[in-house]
């Protein structure tokens, strides 16, 4: 996640985010694919299962301050900022009242009852490793991550030889687990799971993807459609479908039942094939209320969503309890209290 200035590096975080977040629903819909029939949310609606309780804290960040929000049933409310000695890179929650930092500089700091101190790490020696390809591709990669995993211990990896190109990609990396106890070695820990959070689709609402064989493809491409209250609508429209760079749709997760909110994606030409375009839908409306989304989703049916460079905006459910002031991006729920 290194970066050549602040600003570039919060938006390839926000960017990752999205793309976790796509892991942890599974992907495209238990592999629904064109030409495959209907599929998506359909079926009997699932009770919502969110966890925790209001109210929530989060995160999000200022080039080098970090922004502490709570977020409650009847508002938000900003807590505190609190100055780092470096630009941010990535923040990491182990508990609700400990968030793990790591800086620009490669220093992590530890920030605990609204103070911040630095965290103590492994000398440089300690993190390398031989190339296990001598003469090969695998070339030194600069690049860190923090990790939490499912006991709340804060870990720091460092990438050791990868191959640069295109994206990039890390093949050896050594992990020091920071707290308790600097240990170095080339096992990555386990990750502590994402807050659950699913609803299942509201009474009456079905989304579905149907293959259309659009514009001059050879092959036919996923279309959305919506049907509720004998109202249908298809996305997208014509145009749309026929646009060469449309590869077809993704049904994402509900986020609301009422009113009604949904994400789906457009696939777009990617490094991998397509890559996801979200957009946010109010069931059954043919256009999205929202283009080209960032979201979080954090605990108690809070999540909150940026859309085209707009100030993210905090949900509660379905109701917008707040906005976050326009400079602050790349925002991290704090997970639930016990």
């Amino acid at each position: 996640m290194s970066r050549g200035g602040a600003r570039a590096t919060a938006t390839a975080a926000a960017a990752t985010a999205a793309v976790l977040a796509l892991a942890a629903c599974g992907g495209r819909n238990g592999g629904g694919t064109a030409g495959g029939g209907p599929v998506g949310n359909q079926g009997e609606p699932a009770a919502p299962a969110f966890v925790g309780s209001l109210p929530v804290d989060l995160v999000a960040l200022d080039m080098t301050t970090l922004v502490f929000v709570r977020v409650a049933a009847d508002g938000v409310r900003e807590l505190r900022r609190l100055e780092m000695p470096d630009a941010i890179e990535q923040v990491a929650w182990a508990s609700p009242d400990e968030l793990y930092v790591r800086l620009a500089d490669g220093g992590v700091q530890v920030v605990r009852g609204g103070e911040a101190a630095a965290v103590a790490l492994p000398p440089d020696e300690a993190w390398q490793v031989p190339n296990p390809q001598p003469g090969g591709d695998l070339e030194p990669l600069a690049r860190d991550e923090l990790r939490i995993d499912p006991d709340g211990g804060a870990w720091l990896g460092r990438c050791q030889w990868g191959i640069p190109y295109d994206a990039g990609y890390c093949e050896v990396w050594t992990w020091a687990r920071l707290v308790p106890g600097a240990t170095v070695g080339t096992e990555a820990p386990a990750t502590r799971e994402p807050t659950p959070w699913r609803l299942g689709p509201p009474p009456g609402v079905e989304l579905s993807l149907v293959p259309s064989r659009a514009g001059d493809r050879d092959e036919p491409v996923d279309l959305m459609r919506c049907q509720s209250g004998g109202v249908s609508a298809e996305y997208p429209d014509p145009d749309g479908r026929a646009d060469p760079d449309f590869y077809g749709m993704e049904l994402g997760r509900w986020l609301a039942h009422d009113p009604p909110i949904y994400l789906a994606a457009r696939l777009e030409p990617g490094f991998d094939a397509y890559s996801e375009d979200w957009h946010l839908f109010l069931a059954c409306e043919p256009t999205p209320m929202a283009a080209h989304v960032n979201y979080e989703l954090g605990p108690a049916g809070v999540w909150a969503f940026s859309s085209e460079g707009e100030p993210w905006k905090i949900q509660v459910e379905g109701r917008e309890v707040g906005q976050l002031p326009g400079e602050l991006y790349s925002l991290t729920f704090a997970p639930p209290r016990p």
